[in-house]
Order: structure tokens, then C-alpha cells, then sequence
């Protein structure tokens, strides 16, 4: 799948290897017409709407889209004592500090509640910066329909609370995703499951590997054998043909295939039938019409036919968000519209 931009990789190195999860989530309560992007200039980051126009002046360390109307920010990076120390913060759509508060780690904003890191523990803080779940867990990972997924020593195992901190799935998993349609991945004595907002497992845990719901549908492996289930756990698609599969997007599911050329990637319908053959040397989730798609070692983006639309000359490509992608050529970073044409042309 295409991989996220080097130029958030402060943002991300930080906060996604502490927190998975954490900045994943869609950019809600941004709307179509008044969405913003972060650029990269001389070093610096800012946003520009979706004419191309700055609209926060490049001034960030780094950045992170804009959620629910707030964007967390990296304000300070310096390395003291051999250890990066960094300070975050959080800004409205026109640059303007969102209150008067800065952390050490911070996340976006998702279901009105953003993880922050205070002292050695994480909480969370609502729109207005007031702390409504004190910080009291070792992990804290973004709200997803209503929970989120949180881990605590010694024992290093995962629960999930609700939005008032209430404990409502005790801790006692390993390994645990966030919520998806109303079910949430977990592994139970080497072997994966599901688990509904009640902690009962409805699925039982009798997969290799699973990805979460996606349109009423997960890949699950199967003692070897590749398939879909639905939320019985019943298999509706078997695909004896996929070497590992992806989450639906747009009724496409992305999969991998063994050919003469080696694994190569295509995409499968709702019915288990191959709609796009595999050609592909990566390729990810449909968005807004499009899936990016790499073929001899550059990304372009492809229609639900399989034919490019946007020829393959990207070293990097995002999918497409309010009818823009960002896209990498070389060590530069800029965004194109759906009919290719440069919105803003790559800088660094």
C-alpha cells in the first residue's frame, strides 16, 4: 500500500509508533469546499486550501491534518541530553492557537476527544483543551465509535474506555484493534477473533489473521486458506487465489496473487470476483473513484476499470481526500487533482 509521506514522518514516528491509531483518522468536521492541506516550504510547514492557496503560513516543525476543525501541530523540536524533546500544540483553520496549552505528544482529534501525554501518563483533553479522562495510561489511542482502545503496566495489556474513562472491556488482551461497524479485532492465545462494545467475543478466535470490517466485510485467514466472513463469521467469499487481502473500499477490495512475474497486487469485487486483474507491483484503497497503483517502480492512479487516469511518475502517492492527493517526485512533496494537473507543484 502507499506509504505515508516522509515529511510527516516526525509526526508519525512519534505518534504512530507510540499510539497506533493515532492521526488515522478522517478529517471530520472539515468540509468539502473548506478543507486544508498541509504543505512543506524551506523546511516548514503550513496549509493551503484547495485552490492552492496558503492559508497558514509555513511555520510548523510538522503537521497533522486538520480534525473536527483542529489541527495538532509541532511547534518545537530540539534534541537535549541526547533525547528529542518536542512540543505540540493545537491550531484552529486559520492558524490561531485552539487554547493556550502545549504537550509533550499530542493526537488528533477524533469523536471530540484528542490523546495527549502529560508527564509520563496519557489522558485526554476535549475541543477546548480541558483535560476529561486524566492521564493515567501507558498507551492511549484515538476514539473509534465511542471507545478507545488503551494499554497499562505492568501486565502490558490492552482494554477499551469509553468517553468518560470509564473501563468498560477490562484489560486483557495482547494485541487489540479499534472498533470497525461495531466489532473489534483481538487476539486471544495466538489466534484471532472479534469482540462487539460489550467485550463478548461474537466471533471466535480461531484465525491466523484478520483486517477489520470494512462494508459489512473481513479478510480473514483461515488455517491457511484466504477468505471474506461477514459479522457471523460465516465465509461469504473464498478466495483460494489471494495470497493476502485488503479492507473494502468502494466495493474493492485490493489483494495480492502469485504470478510469473512474482506477487502482484489487483482487486476483487463484492461477489469474490477478480475485477481488476493482477498487474499492479503495489496498490491501495479505492477513494473518491481513484486507487493509487505502482507499476515499475511509480505511482499513478487507476479508475474501478484498472486503467491509469493519472499516469505512473510518483515516487509516493496518498489517496485522494476533498479531490486532491498528495504526491511525491523525488525528495519533494505536492498535490494533484483528479485530472493530474499540479495544485501545488512539489517543494520541500
Amino acid at each position: 500500500m502507499a506509504k505515508r509521506l516522509d515529511f510527516w514522518c516526525l509526526w508519525f514516528a512519534v505518534c504512530l509508533s507510540l499510539l497506533p491509531g493515532c492521526g488515522e483518522q478522517a478529517n471530520e468536521g472539515v468540509s468539502q469546499t473548506g478543507a486544508l492541506f498541509p504543505i512543506v516550504k524551506n523546511g516548514k510547514y503550513g496549509y493551503m486550501d484547495k485552490k492552492g492557496e496558503v492559508v497558514i503560513s509555513p511555520r510548523f516543525v510538522a503537521p497533522s491534518v486538520f480534525s473536527q476543525g483542529l489541527a495538532c501541530v509541532v511547534t518545537k523540536a530540539e534534541v537535549r541530553a541526547g533525547k528529542l524533546h518536542m512540543e505540540f500544540a493545537y491550531i484552529k483553520q486559520k492558524g490561531e492557537p485552539a487554547f493556550d496549552k502545549t504537550f509533550s505528544r499530542a493526537c488528533d482529534f477524533s469523536e471530540d476527544r484528542a490523546a495527549v501525554k502529560i508527564g509520563d501518563k496519557w489522558g485526554f483533553i476535549d475541543r477546548t483543551g480541558e483535560l476529561v479522562i486524566k492521564p493515567r495510561f501507558d498507551t492511549a489511542v484515538a476514539f473509534s465509535e465511542g471507545l478507545s482502545r488503551v494499554q497499562k503496566n505492568p501486565n502490558g495489556k490492552w482494554g477499551y474506555v469509553d468517553k468518560a474513562g470509564k473501563l468498560t472491556i477490562g484489560f486483557q488482551y495482547d494485541i487489540a484493534a479499534d472498533f470497525r461497524e461495531g466489532l473489534a479485532a483481538v487476539e486471544v492465545r495466538g489466534s484471532w477473533g472479534f469482540i462487539n462494545k460489550s467485550g463478548k467475543l461474537v466471533i471466535p478466535a480461531r484465525f491466523r489473521e484478520v483486517r477489520a470490517f470494512s462494508e459489512g466485510l473481513a479478510y480473514a485467514n483461515i488455517d491457511g486458506k484466504r477468505a471474506y466472513i461477514d459479522k457471523t463469521g460465516k465465509t461469504v467469499i473464498e478466495a483460494p487465489f489471494v495470497v493476502e487481502g485488503g479492507s473494502f473500499h468502494e466495493g474493492l477490495a485490493a489483494f495480492w496473487q502469485g504470478t510469473r512475474r512474482g506477487y502482484e497486487m489487483g482487486y476483487i469485487n463484492r461477489e469474490g470476483n477478480v475485477a481488476i486483474s493482477a498487474r499492479f507491483d503495489a496498490a491501495g484503497g479505492f477513494s473518491e473513484g481513484l486507487a493509487a497503483a505502482k507499476v515499475g517502480g511509480k505511482w499513478g492512479y487507476i479508475d474501478k476499470k484498472g486503467r491509469f487516469v493519472i499516469q505512473p511518475e510518483f515516487n509516493e502517492a496518498e489517496p485522494f481526500t476533498n479531490g486532491l492527493a498528495q504526491v511525491k517526485v523525488g525528495d519533494k512533496y505536492g498535490y494533484v487533482d483528479k485530472r493530474g494537473d499540479w495544485v501545488w507543484k512539489p517543494t520541500k
